[in-house]
């Protein structure tokens, strides 16, 4: 929704990575849980020697820079993070992230459609939506820059979503 440079923070890909993670795991002896964020994190904390293993397999590091309305897609299982930023340029983004629709059961499709109702985010998988997006975690509510809760924030949108037969069917809700 703006600008989005080499100096200013935001998507950085391990690109790649994803193709390597069996043989990585497989390497270290599995999945280490202490290395795990858990549930409500939606994380894994790779260590500078996890992150050398890939880079030996020729993975980069690239800083993903886009103009406003520009569309980024990626495959989530790609090592990435948010750098921060060196510039002034004011960082403005929507993050949506998709998977099947026959991934999610009929519970959590439900789930689904109380967080989108209730007009929340929710994590990485947006199949499970176990954690939704509320304030309590990250930093999620918009905060000034003295870290004071903007008086801005809202609980809902200034104009309401349409529910049309399309949006509904994105949401999970079949029609």
């Amino acid at each position: 929704m703006s600008p989005n440079g080499p100096s200013d923070g935001g998507l950085v890909v391990l690109a790649g990575s994803h193709k390597h993670h069996k043989q990585h795991f497989d390497q270290i002896g599995g999945f280490r849980p202490e290395q795990d964020q858990g549930a409500t994190e939606n994380g894994y904390d790779y260590t500078t020697q996890d992150v050398a293993f890939y880079h030996a397999q020729g993975c980069k590091e690239v800083k993903i820079c886009a103009n406003a309305g520009d569309l980024i897609l990626w495959d989530s299982r790609t090592i990435h993070w948010n750098a921060s930023p060196v510039g002034e340029q004011i960082r403005f983004i929507s993050y949506v992230c998709y998977c099947p629709r026959n991934m999610a059961s009929e519970d959590e499709l439900r789930r689904k459609l109380e967080v989108f109702q209730a007009r929340k985010g929710s994590t990485h998988w947006p199949n499970m939506n176990v954690i939704p997006a509320d304030g309590t975690k990250h930093g999620a509510l918009p905060c000034r820059p003295n870290g004071s809760v903007d008086p801005a924030n809202r609980l809902r949108p200034f104009i309401e979503p349409e529910e049309t037969p399309t949006v509904m069917r994105l949401v999970g809700v079949r029609g």
